[in-house]
């Protein structure tokens, strides 16, 4: 090689360094084996208290929504204090947690044996990265009541695949009125690099609406989050690759 292909060489080596070190860096710090973060909601204490209680070991790189629903039937509020969730305990960032009480999040279900992503109705929740920036979802967690005319299943899905898939193995639920807790792991993480929204969907409800009291209730939501590597740190591997094939071909040219 002559003078100026080498002095190529050791600047876009010198640049390829230091992004290295610094994605090497970024690794330890988002190394899919650390323990995951979580988003929590409790649904608050008063109505209109949609947003996050807790936000724990997840970095500002990833943001969480507020609660909403859809395919409601009745026309109680979403989130209020009837029906206060009791009679369970959980695992909150390691610590044993009873039921919070107070508020929760609430809909009236529509009737129906199966699911249908256009009118089954859901509890849903945004969660955004940052551009660039990459999250990982690998379970739920959340208290729920169901009703004489509640649904007696659930499943999660997201926007990704607008709502085709499920995401976990749908579950049971018993529409007896009793709080439990139930707790999925994903079946294969979901890998989010954009605004994606999760729908947990109940359906196989038996009896009609009430249209005045909600007869699906959750409360003390977990989503267990591990934040990834972005974009970013993809293009600087890519960075090293292409300098060390570069650098291979330079000494095969000399050595000919």
């Amino acid at each position: 090689m002559n003078s100026t292909a080498v002095s190529r060489l050791v600047r876009m080596g010198w640049l390829c360094s230091v992004s290295s070190l610094a994605l090497g860096l970024s690794l330890a710090a988002w190394s899919p084996s650390a323990k995951g973060g979580t988003a929590y909601w409790n649904a608050g204490a008063a109505s209109g208290d949609l947003t996050p209680t807790s936000v724990t070991d997840v970095p500002l790189t990833v943001a969480f929504g507020s609660f909403s629903r859809g395919n409601n039937q009745g026309s109680e509020v979403d989130n209020n204090s009837t029906s206060a969730s009791s009679g369970y305990s959980f695992n909150l960032n390691g610590v044993s947690t009873s039921a919070s009480g107070s508020f929760n999040f609430g809909a009236d279900t529509l009737v129906g044996t199966t699911l249908d992503t256009a009118t089954s109705t859901y509890f849903a929740v945004t969660v955004t990265p940052n551009s660039g920036s990459v999250f990982e979802l690998t379970a739920i967690e959340f208290g729920t009541r169901s009703t004489l005319n509640g649904p007696k299943a659930w499943t999660l899905r997201s926007s990704l695949d607008n709502y085709a898939t499920d995401l976990v193995t749908p579950g049971t639920l018993n529409n007896n009125s009793a709080w439990v807790y139930v707790s999925s792991t994903l079946t294969t993480p979901l890998i989010g690099s954009a605004a994606t929204e999760l729908r947990i969907y109940g359906y196989n409800v038996d009896g009609p609406q009430s249209f005045v009291s909600n007869t699906w209730r959750l409360d003390d939501v977990q989503l267990q989050v591990v934040p990834e590597p972005g974009i970013a740190g993809l293009a600087v591997v890519a960075c090293g690759l292409g300098l060390a094939a570069r650098l291979r071909a330079g000494r095969l040219r000399e050595r000919q």
